[in-house]
């Protein structure tokens, strides 16, 4: 495409995107390109490239010129993490100004970035999620505060969900059919249709719409950040006293930090404890993204944080294993010594001999009266019709 005649700097060509996404936010907010959250962020890039370099055109830009730019975010004791999400941002802003014409130079398109987020691999840290303890403390304590009422209903909605506080925040009666959620996810424009859990229906009731309105939001507004606030009162009144692990990357140097959990008590917390509980409960993972909206297992699975008590309850698989070994041990040592008399036989021969007599299966052991009845098999239930959205989900409930 042919380059613009108007000889624009960087920072000016980033200001008219700016403003044509805002434009649209305030005029067609249902189809805006971005979100209120992304036009933010792209305002802070916009700073943070101003400031590393006042006068800057694109023809000046190259692989040199980006490096030191990611290494200035760095210098500002940012994330890596953060560092990394911003220099995605900026090519996004380097394609749209390519395609409109205010650019020709292509090196950014092979700049490979520098920093990155190792913490991402530890599965221990940054990643929080509410035990079913935390959540029920949460749903219980009392309050005679409407804020503070609100703020908990949303974020226990969203558990049971598993919605970003952007599509529960704007959630309408229209959306709702009975039990069944049916919502288009703002960010991937995802349509997720289910039947909700109790507790989201249990909530809903205490929002009902109006006679006289046409189709309202079912919570009140708040934004994002009030929200938050409110949320780490929600966690210090519901006695969530534990600590939650945070680690920050910048640069090569790391630092780790023991905070109280409510201090970290945010609106994705909300996401991760839906995937962390239906895991929890038996839920496939591809039921659990029908409902997320995740494309991936990959993506899902980074959402999950099994606590302890998830933990050992995986591992005691190994402990019944042992058991069972050990008993099929003692059942083996018992048939040896009726067959062959009172013998003794380390525990490692035993098993190895089991595998050499071979008149052993054709043992007739008496029948105990019971074995009849605890032997007939289960009646057949290969007619039964498959489970519906509803039966799926009933696990939260």
């Amino acid at each position: 495409m042919k380059e613009k005649s108007t000889r624009l700097t960087v920072a000016q060509v980033y200001q008219l995107l700016i403003n044509e996404r805002e434009n649209e936010l305030k005029t067609s907010p249902a189809t805006a390109l971005w979100t209120k959250g992304t036009l933010t962020k792209h305002k802070t890039m916009l700073r943070h490239l101003s400031e590393f370099k006042t006068t800057l055109y694109f023809e000046d830009v190259n692989d040199d010129l980006l490096a030191r730019f990611e290494l200035s975010l760095i210098n500002k004791g940012l994330s890596n993490n953060y560092c990394y999400k911003s220099m995605k941002d900026i090519k996004t802003f380097f394609n749209w100004a390519t395609k409109r014409g205010y650019n020709k130079n292509m090196a950014y398109q092979s700049y490979s970035q520098r920093f990155r987020d190792e913490t991402k691999s530890d599965s221990t840290i940054n990643l929080y999620a509410l035990s079913e303890e935390e959540l029920a403390a949460i749903q219980t304590f009392p309050t005679s505060r409407k804020a503070i009422d609100r703020v908990r209903d949303i974020f226990v909605f969203a558990c049971y969900t598993g919605l970003r506080f952007s599509d529960v925040i704007a959630l309408r009666w229209s959306n709702i059919n009975g039990d069944i959620l049916d919502v288009v996810a703002k960010k991937t424009n995802h349509r997720q249709r289910f039947a909700l859990a109790n507790e989201a229906l249990r909530i809903l009731a205490k929002y009902p719409k109006a006679p006289d309105e046409d189709d309202p939001r079912i919570f009140p507004t708040i934004s994002n950040q009030k929200y938050n606030a409110h949320l780490k009162e929600v966690g210090k009144l519901a006695g969530m006293t534990g600590d939650w692990i945070t680690e920050k990357q910048s640069g090569r140097t790391k630092t780790r930090e023991v905070r109280p959990k409510y201090e970290l008590l945010t609106s994705h917390v909300a996401r991760r404890t839906f995937v962390t509980m239906c895991l929890r409960k038996g839920m496939s993972p591809e039921d659990i993204r029908a409902v997320t909206g995740h494309t991936t297992a990959d993506m899902m699975m980074k959402y999950v944080k099994f606590d302890d008590e998830s933990k050992r309850e995986k591992m005691s698989i190994l402990n019944e294993n042992a058991s069972q070994e050990s008993r099929q041990s003692l059942i083996m040592q018992s048939l040896m010594t009726s067959v062959f008399g009172s013998v003794y036989l380390p525990r490692r021969s035993i098993l190895k001999s089991s595998r050499a007599i071979q008149p052993l299966p054709m043992l007739i052991l008496p029948s105990s009266p019971t074995s009849e009845a605890t032997s007939t098999p289960a009646p057949s239930t290969s007619s039964a019709s498959p489970p519906t959205s509803s039966t799926k989900f009933s696990k939260l409930s």
